[in-house]
């Protein structure tokens, strides 16, 4: 989360069926270490592409 402070954004609530793609990735069960595993992955990929 450290890393999307340094943008500047303005969330908007749309109700899920207006945001199909955020709706339906809720409702996806997956174990903690597969979601712990991707979010490790994209934020070193973030860092990496920020710090060239």
């Amino acid at each position: 989360m450290a890393v999307l402070a340094n943008y500047e954004f303005t969330p908007r609530y749309r109700a899920g069926r207006q945001n199909a793609d955020a709706d339906g990735l809720s409702r996806i069960t997956v174990a903690t270490d597969v979601i712990t595993a991707l979010a490790t992955a994209v934020v070193a990929n973030v860092m990496k592409h920020l710090f060239v």
